[in-house]
């Protein structure tokens, strides 16, 4: 599942990227598309002018006299502006750069909230920790403290495993078994059983944050059942913990 929402963001990164990329390319479309419009919109006083040379070269070759030219050269300009003019308002198609740029802004908005909410890119765990220990009250909760710092069998460290309880029940937690973990663990971890227990192992790891710092969440253990007896969530203390 992990890999999975991984990927997603992944994904959504790289949808959000491809979007960037299209919006600057159609900046870049609509701004040539009006020059080109600029340069075709000069088209008729371009074919005006070929026209005026055309007739006068014409002209020339029949003898005629620029004086009597200049008199047949007003309408062929005339008749060649009207045919080669543009209909009116047909440059006024492409949408205003402003709105363009207010579109672009808004597609932009949806894409971060579709990258940041929809695929998790942005934000941690948490956020969604948050949501999960909503309604979660630590009096309801029942934690067992298991000290894992013990090597080859021996004891753990003295009083560690008691003073981590001493702070949950202060914090309103219901006092469960204290004890050895009877194994040796580097890190501390909290387990919990069953599986709709995992929000109350969330709301114990979220108040232990400054005490064990981030733990890891696990599902209960077959060695740790019975030392954590019909407690829903247990915390294992281990040696990266042992001087608290």
């Amino acid at each position: 599942m992990d890999l999975i929402e991984q990927i997603g963001a992944i994904l959504g990164l790289v949808a959000f990227v491809g979007l960037a990329v299209l919006v600057l390319l159609y900046f870049q479309q609509a701004r040539d598309v009006r020059r080109l419009r600029e340069w075709a919109g000069r088209a008729p006083e371009r074919a005006a002018e070929a026209a005026d040379e055309a007739a006068a070269a014409a002209a020339r070759e029949a003898g005629i006299e620029p004086e009597e030219q200049g008199a047949s050269e007003a309408p062929l300009r005339e008749r060649v502006l009207a045919r080669l003019r543009p209909p009116e308002g047909a440059a006024r198609r492409l949408p205003p750069l402003p709105y363009l740029a207010a579109a672009a802004a808004a597609v932009a908005l949806i894409a971060v909230a579709l990258v940041t909410g929809g695929f998790g890119l942005v934000g941690d765990d948490d956020g969604a920790a948050e949501g999960g220990r909503k309604g979660v009250r630590p009096g309801d909760i029942e934690v067992a403290v298991l000290n894992g710092t013990g090597v080859g069998g021996a004891p753990g460290v003295p009083g560690l495993a008691q003073a981590v309880a001493k702070k949950l029940k202060k914090d309103g937690y219901k006092q469960g078994p204290i004890g050895d973990a009877g194994s040796s663990f580097v890190d501390s971890v909290i387990m919990y059983t069953p599986k709709d227990a995992q929000p109350s192992a969330d709301r114990v790891a979220s108040d232990l944050r400054k005490t064990l710092g981030k733990t890891d969440l696990l599902k209960m253990s077959s060695d740790i059942k019975p030392l954590a007896k019909d407690a829903p969530v247990a915390v294992v203390i281990g040696s990266e913990d042992s001087e608290l």
